[in-house]
């Protein structure tokens, strides 16, 4: 690049603040010149004087570069942060004790500075790493089964939340190993599935049908986008999802047979063992109203349990009150999959696919355990109920939809590097 060209590009980077689109700048304005310049001295001008002109041509390289800076400037989507801050609100209301306020503002503090940080990070930097990440998450998971469990606090982080970086990860890693979409690419997608769901179920498998529904989400939206050659080839990594979930169907312990048992039989079946919490529940449903809470005792067992925020919201100010709580958990999931679909760029649509998958999949997963819909296990509802191991890791995750969705409208060939 000649001398006076480069000192051009360089003048209209100067007034462009996000410097990822730089060398993008360089290359695409660079081009042009050169063509212009080639297309003058093909008409009989001087090399040095058919550079001058295509310079001149251009125009002002500050005003470009002022142009260039408001049209590549970092959005934030304010509306996804807003739900967010209101549900975790929200939370703050609904337990509200003094013990547990104290704990969950510090949860708070650190789950918006990790949104945050994830939403002002750059998310191709995650893309070269997560296959050896990913891999590397599936090796600790099963060192982790090796370990005894009563490292307390520390092994559930590792064999519950931290899991859920299996999601991003994901992203990056289908793209890894992906060549043309055909049966190979989706049997590569299956095995990578079945590696992290496996690994999750081997220690504590809480969360395995929030997994599962997670996957299903995301193998049905890469079959609508094409991301199989043929459409009938996503049914290999949906047979995956079943054959893991026979498998885990196979090895469930007693203690969970028993809680499958007491909801089948809505509380009938050991009304004082395993179905009491089922009993309990329904008890509470069935006598709250619209405006007014459900009976006391009910609501003082289902209050001991952080799975079921929800249906405590329920038993103590009625049915309009989760209500709310629903619509603002509908408006920003609608937010997320809008801002989702918006992403530019092969990895960035995957990535915030991934991560959207999973956050709804939580979200639905406890809402219908709080309605008696689904057995109960040991999900809890994101951003509201009282803990901060996850709602760390779904601030994570928000966050880095929100990465995606900054970058949308940077230079082309920057907004996925």
């Amino acid at each position: 690049m000649k001398d006076k060209t480069a000192a051009f590009l360089d003048e209209i980077c100067l007034q462009i603040k996000e410097k990822s689109v730089h060398k993008a700048i360089h290359r695409e304005i660079g081009s042009h010149i050169d063509e212009l310049t080639d297309e003058l001295t093909a008409s009989g001008l001087a090399p040095d004087e058919a550079e001058e002109q295509a310079l001149a041509h251009m125009g002002s390289a500050e005003e470009i570069g002022r142009r260039l800076n408001r049209q590549h400037r970092l959005k934030i989507e304010w509306s996804c942060l807003l739900l967010t801050a209101a549900l975790a609100g929200l939370g703050l209301f609904i337990n509200r004790s003094p013990s547990a306020t104290a704990g969950r503002l510090g949860a708070l503090a650190i789950g918006a500075a990790v949104l945050v940080a994830a939403m002002l990070f750059d998310y191709n930097k995650l893309r070269r790493v997560s296959l050896p990440l990913f891999l590397g998450l599936c090796g600790l998971s099963v060192l982790m089964r090796l370990i005894p469990g009563h490292y307390g606090r520390l092994h559930l982080t590792l064999t519950v939340y931290l899991q859920q970086l299996f999601f991003p990860l994901f992203a990056g890693a289908s793209l890894a190993v992906r060549r043309d979409g055909g049966v190979r690419d989706a049997l590569l997608v299956t095995a990578l599935v079945s590696a992290a769901l496996v690994c999750s179920a081997m220690r504590q498998a809480s969360y395995l049908f929030v997994y599962l529904l997670a996957f299903a989400i995301i193998f049905a939206v890469m079959a609508a986008q094409g991301r199989f050659a043929k459409k009938r080839f996503a049914l290999i990594p949906f047979g995956g999802l079943a054959a893991v979930s026979a498998l885990v169907a196979a090895s469930i312990g007693p203690r969970f047979k028993e809680t499958l048992l007491a909801f089948a039989g809505r509380g009938g079946y050991e009304p004082l063992g395993a179905g009491y919490v089922t009993a309990n529940l329904a008890r509470l449903l069935g006598s709250a109203g619209a405006l007014s809470g459900a009976e006391p005792a009910a609501v003082s067992v289902i209050d001991n349990f952080n799975e079921y925020t929800l249906a405590s919201t329920v038993g103590r100010f009625g049915y309009v009150a989760a209500i709310a709580v629903v619509a603002v958990v509908a408006a920003l999931l609608a937010r997320l999959l809008l801002a989702s679909g918006r992403a530019k760029g092969e990895y960035g649509r995957s990535l915030s696919l991934c991560c959207c998958a999973l956050v709804m999949a939580k979200f639905v997963s406890n809402i219908l355990l709080n309605f008696n819909v689904i057995p109960y296990m040991g999900v809890t509802l994101p951003l509201v109920a009282h803990g901060g191991s996850d709602l760390i890791m779904t601030s994570l995750m928000i966050g880095l939809v929100l990465s995606v969705c900054r970058r949308r409208e940077l230079f082309p060939e920057a907004s996925e590097a």
